[in-house]
């Protein structure tokens, strides 16, 4: 018969192991989340314009914390299109120059190109200056039916199929330099170059200095509280808001039942959630079989498009050769305590601050699909 007391301590133990186990589901980098049922995914609009329909593709773009911070206005002119950022998808504690939403954006307005002239329609993208302001757009659509056939981009059918991959990469399973140089020229562009490494040597540098930006990361309560609170737990928050960072499963909603994973506080950091985080992003680090990097030789809004929309194809690329991609871009934050880590990388990079900025990194492997991630109905995009 049980005491009072191995009752409690088996309560306890019960608790630690929950806590522990939730957390090493949670889908918690930059990107996508790593959920969602298929219920979840945009689907189109039955609709006869045609804009609806690349919007549709567009719509799949990656995005930090999955937060798709766009939308449209749709003229009655079916030759424009005016693309604004959705001011409530901004994450400003991570992201305090909006530098993320603009390459998000980069990335929308690539496969929304893409799937126009898979249709013989030229997109002509007018980039102006945008900021932080609703009311402005950050870019002017024109339509133009293509005066001869072209030739079908072939990244494009791998749009639907894309997804960031936060498993721990297979060990022992090495990128050859070849397929490094095809993911390159996919993501190099007039004015975003990819760059990367498959190097043992070189893997182990980057991975070291992104794992202490991870640290970093979890260190900062208003970082922390900022992704708690754009987490969708279980189904029914998932397919509500159709964003964020999606958790499904048993566990992790039990945990939310118990009160064990707050979204209105920061969990202590000698916590066992904190220690999973922890060990979960170093996992991560650790696993990857090379590393790619966007670069861009200034800041501005255009070359963050830029940037965007090179990392895009970069990444359909990875798709198109079965391999694995994930943003781990904590150490190219914007915020005061990042500095020093941000330094740090620049050196291992070989990047000189002064005359270049790194847009993008990402970790690259082989690992077991992952789920696709959730999407924001058509509609709720269209203002």
């Amino acid at each position: 018969m049980l005491t009072q007391t191995n009752k409690n301590t088996g309560r306890r133990r019960f608790l630690r192991l929950l806590g522990g186990a939730s957390i090493l589901l949670l889908p918690l980098l930059n990107g996508c989340s790593n959920t969602a049922k298929s219920t979840a995914i945009a689907a189109p609009v039955n609709d006869g314009d045609p804009r609806y329909r690349w919007l549709a593709v567009a719509a799949r773009a990656p995005s930090s914390h999955n937060m798709q911070p766009w939308k449209v206005a749709l003229t009655s002119r079916p030759d424009k299109m005016a693309l604004y950022v959705d001011t409530g998808s901004l994450l400003p504690a991570a992201d305090p120059q909006c530098r993320q939403t603009m390459i998000s954006l980069g990335g929308f307005i690539e496969l929304l190109c893409m799937a126009a002239n898979a249709d013989g329609v030229h997109c002509e993208v007018e980039h102006l200056a945008p900021n932080k302001d609703a009311n402005q757009p950050v870019a002017l659509f024109t339509f133009t039916r293509m005066q001869a056939a072209q030739e079908p981009d072939g990244l494009l059918p791998f749009a639907a199929s894309r997804r960031v991959n936060r498993e721990t990469f297979h060990q022992n399973a090495s990128i050859s330099e070849e397929r490094l140089s095809l993911l390159l020229a996919a993501g190099s562009r007039r004015d975003a170059v990819a760059h990367g490494s498959v190097q043992t040597g070189k893997i182990s540098e980057i991975s070291a200095q992104v794992a202490e930006a991870w640290r970093i990361d979890l260190q900062q309560p208003e970082i922390m509280l900022e992704m708690l609170k754009v987490t969708r737990i279980g189904r029914r928050e998932i397919e509500h808001y159709r964003d964020g960072i999606a958790i499904q499963g048993f566990l992790p909603e039990l945990a939310e039942r118990l009160g064990m994973f707050p979204r209105d506080r920061v969990p202590e950091q000698n916590s066992a959630m904190m220690k999973s985080m922890r060990e979960m992003g170093e996992q991560q680090a650790s696993s990857a079989a090379g590393w790619v990097w966007l670069v861009t030789t200034g800041n501005s809004r255009s070359q963050q498009i830029a940037a965007g929309r090179a990392f895009v194809r970069l990444h359909l690329r990875a798709t198109q050769l079965g391999i694995a991609l994930q943003p781990m871009s904590q150490a190219l934050e914007d915020y005061p305590a990042m500095i020093e880590s941000q330094q740090k990388l620049y050196q291992v990079l070989t990047v000189t601050p002064e005359k270049e900025t790194v847009q993008m990194l990402a970790r690259i492997g082989y690992a077991d699909p992952a789920p696709l991630s959730p999407r924001r109905n058509l509609p709720d995009l269209v203002i």
